[in-house]
């Protein structure tokens, strides 16, 4: 079997997984038809009974979600040599940017408007009479979550920050949240794939006008293994696709994200 005959059975078996698994929770946005998997742009076309629908296949790939990964390190770092100038010991930080989204080189400049962001909302939550006790924990939210002990602070870069004080240190830790072996998919990084193929949306549009985005973690490459972050579920994506599928192959899960339409194509 050539590369690109590979390909093609590789891209269909993840459509057939995600289809089979949308069924299953009664979700009929893909429904069964005659499904030509042969040509590209997009890689899947089926005719069912309520009309044609396309499907384009794409994959994260570990290589990706690490690029993600080390800037949101650089984030943290950056904040942390900003935080030198104030006089607090004992502080442990860890953050969640999810909703940057950086070109392949940042520029300096971002990364010091989102550490700045960081540092800002820190000290404006570390202003309690109960800092310094070794109880203090906080915890922020970007989504008001009923029924939790983190508090909401509303901003659209982080979703998470958790602020600690650790009684014996003399100086401040902070680092990303969930930074593991495993990398981690994030909003931001579900919306950088989204916009690489929003530019083909068109040509897409040539052969169905219903056209849907599969994006596939933890598939059959080596290089595709990770997690997917909560906050991916609840984040609003922007896009001019008809809808968007995320496809956990390893953990058999197929979710519909949230969207919101573009007016077009970025």
């Amino acid at each position: 079997m050539t590369n690109p005959q590979h390909k093609k059975c590789v891209e269909l078996c993840y459509f057939k997984r995600a289809q089979e698994l949308l069924l299953n929770d009664s979700l009929s946005c893909w429904s069964i038809g005659k499904i030509d998997a042969k040509h590209e742009a997009p890689d899947i076309v089926v005719e069912g009974p309520n009309g044609c629908y396309g499907v384009e296949v794409i994959t994260i790939t570990e290589s990706a979600v690490i690029a993600s990964q080390e800037n949101r390190k650089a984030i943290c770092d950056k904040a942390r040599q900003c935080f030198k100038n104030i006089n607090i010991n004992g502080l442990d930080v860890r953050s969640l940017a999810v909703a940057v989204t950086f070109k392949n080189t940042p520029l300096k400049n971002d990364l010091d408007a989102v550490a700045a962001e960081l540092v800002k909302i820190v000290c404006s939550n570390i202003n309690s009479t109960n800092w310094g006790r070794s109880y203090f924990n906080l915890e922020l939210s970007s989504l008001e979550i009923p029924n939790t002990n983190k508090k909401y602070f509303g901003s659209d870069i982080f979703a998470d920050i958790y602020i600690n004080y650790i009684s014996h240190s003399k100086c401040s830790l902070w680092q990303p949240i969930s930074v593991s072996n495993t990398p981690q998919v994030c909003s931001e990084d579900i919306q950088t794939v989204i916009n690489k193929k929003e530019i083909k949306i068109s040509k897409y549009r040539e052969r169905a006008q219903n056209i849907w985005l599969l994006i596939v973690v933890n598939g059959f490459g080596k290089l595709t293994a990770s997690s997917v972050h909560n906050s991916v579920l609840s984040y609003q994506f922007c896009t001019t696709f008809n809808g968007i599928v995320l496809l956990d192959y390893i953990e058999n899960k197929a979710h519909v994200l949230r969207t919101v339409c573009k007016t077009t194509p970025t």
